[in-house]
């Protein structure tokens, strides 16, 4: 699914769930469900002097929380500190498609 995600492949919805717990522990209130309504990637490819291939990837996207347990979704610091986790998970699941994509 990430590999569509940055592809910018229009798909209905894509559904993720994430572990929003760094300490990896399974509990079911640590979770956060949410679906990405829109995508819009942005590629800049470099070629340096030596002839190495640089690619800069950027997208955004557009969600909608579909659950959190802990609920608290209109407090902004809440808000805040569950976008910034999402981001670093999120660049972390592609990163690793990347490097799979790589290996390939």
């Amino acid at each position: 699914m990430m590999y569509s995600l940055l592809k910018g492949e229009e798909k209905k919805i894509a559904r993720i769930t994430l572990n929003m717990d760094s300490s990896k522990k399974e509990s079911g209130y640590k979770y956060l469900t949410f679906d990405i309504t829109k995508s819009k990637p942005k590629m800049q490819i470099m070629v340096e002097s030596n002839k190495q291939v640089r690619v800069k990837y950027h997208v955004d996207w557009r969600v909608d929380i579909a659950e959190y347990p802990s609920d608290n979704l209109k407090n902004d610091n809440v808000l805040e500190k569950l976008d910034r986790r999402m981001s670093l998970e999120m660049t972390h699941l592609a990163d690793q498609t990347i490097k799979k994509m790589q290996m390939a």
